[in-house]
C-alpha cells in the first residue's frame, strides 16, 4: 500500500507540474526581449540553501530550487536530525507558487511530498531493539525568501509548515509534523 500511495503522489506531483513546466517554456521562448525585461529577482533561476543552525542543534538540511516561470518552481528538500535514540531522515519535492509572481524571492505556499525514514531505540534494559520504518509524506509550507545584496545573490529563507505521514509507525512515531526552515545559501 505504501508503494501504491508512493507511486499515486509522485505522478500526481509530476502531472501538476507539467502545465507549469509547458508554460515556462513558452514563456522562456516567446522573444529575445523577455529576459531583459524580467525583474532583477526573477533573472535568478536557482537557489542552493543550507540550514546554518545544523552544527549547533545536530539538524541538518539542503534544498535546491528551480524557477520554472515567473510564479512557480520546484525543489528538492533533504533533511536530517539524530538526537541519541532517534533518527529523522526525509526527502521531498516540493511546488512552490509565488503569488507576486517573482519567483524566487518573496512569499511562496508549497506543497510537497516525500518520503520519511525514522528510527527509534526502544527503551530497555539489557538489549535494545531499533524500530525503522519508511514512510510517504504529505505537506503544506508557508516560506518567504529574501534575495540580498547589489547582485541579489544572497539568500535567506524562513517559513512554516506540516506534514502528514502515513503507514506504519515505530514505536514513538506520530503522524502529523509541523516544520519550520531557516535556511542561507545563493541564487544563481
Amino acid at each position: 500500500m505504501r508503494i501504491a500511495l508512493f507511486k499515486s503522489l509522485t505522478l500526481a506531483i509530476v502531472l501538476a507540474a507539467w502545465p507549469v513546466r509547458a508554460n515556462a517554456q513558452v514563456f522562456n521562448h516567446d522573444s529575445v526581449h523577455v529576459a531583459a525585461a524580467e525583474a532583477p529577482d526573477t533573472a535568478r533561476r536557482n537557489l542552493v540553501l543550507v540550514n546554518p543552525f545544523g552544527v549547533v542543534f545536530d539538524v541538518y538540511s539542503l534544498e535546491y530550487e528551480h524557477v520554472m516561470s515567473k510564479g512557480t518552481s520546484i525543489g528538492l528538500a533533504s533533511t536530517y536530525y539524530k538526537p541519541s535514540d532517534y533518527t529523522y531522515f526525509t526527502s521531498e519535492v516540493k511546488l512552490r507558487y509565488y503569488p507576486s509572481d517573482h519567483a524566487p524571492d518573496g512569499l511562496s505556499v508549497a506543497l510537497s511530498g516525500g518520503v520519511t525514514h525514522e528510527t527509534t531505540d526502544l527503551i530497555c534494559f539489557d538489549v535494545c531493539n531499533a524500530t525503522a520504518t519508511n514512510r510517504p509524506t504529505l505537506g503544506f509550507d508557508l516560506d518567504y525568501n529574501w534575495l540580498l545584496g547589489p547582485s541579489r545573490r544572497f539568500t535567506i529563507g524562513t517559513g512554516i509548515g506540516a506534514k502528514r505521514l502515513f503507514g506504519s509507525k515505530t514505536y514513538s512515531s506520530i503522524d502529523g509534523i509541523p516544520t519550520a526552515r531557516i535556511a542561507i545559501g545563493a541564487a544563481f
